[in-house]
């Protein structure tokens, strides 16, 4: 996966919460397997771990079972990670926490 790459699947992971009602759910249903197969294509641990991430934070409980189990896993860390970062750099895009955490 590229930097790219990541930079698109954040993008629309964070407009599905700017998003209200149906447009949401449709955005969801469409995003979550591209984190799928981007997660499964993936080598690099520390992207992976922000597309189980998203993928977790979207699912509710429901999909792939190898990638919720991880997301059960670094949940409360990552989200920790997101909030902090967020208040402190006032941060508003997942991709630039996620850069801020690359650094």
């Amino acid at each position: 996966m590229t930097i790219e790459n990541l930079k698109e699947m954040c993008d629309k992971f964070d407009e599905s919460f700017e998003l209200e009602g149906g447009k949401h759910k449709r955005l969801v249903e469409k995003l979550l397997p591209q984190l799928e197969a981007a997660y499964l294509e993936d080598k690099d641990p520390s992207k992976a771990e922000w597309l189980v991430w998203m993928y977790g934070k979207l699912a509710e409980g429901e999909g792939n079972q190898e990638m919720l189990s991880t997301y059960a896993e670094i949940r409360e860390e990552s989200d920790e990670y997101v909030r902090k970062a967020a208040a402190e750099f006032k941060l508003f895009s997942l991709y630039d926490v996620i850069m801020l955490k690359a650094d």
